[in-house]
């Protein structure tokens, strides 16, 4: 179950509600984007393949826990 601040998250992101979220996406660009850790994991409860991947330039850290 998702809590507010992650269905927020979704929708204000992506544009995508509940049943939208992707499990596969061939590439996902977080390049220059305010995603930080939370961010992150919010991402990857949902999404199980990437083929492609661009963090460059966010606010990941290597404190991130999933």
């Amino acid at each position: 179950m998702l809590d507010k601040k992650e269905r927020r998250f979704w929708k204000h992101k992506f544009r995508m509600r509940r049943e939208d979220y992707p499990e596969h996406v061939q590439h996902l660009n977080l390049r220059d984007e305010d995603i930080d850790n939370e961010a992150l994991g919010y991402l990857s409860k949902h999404i199980k393949a990437v083929g492609r991947l661009d963090l460059d330039n966010n606010l990941i850290d290597d404190r991130a826990h999933f």
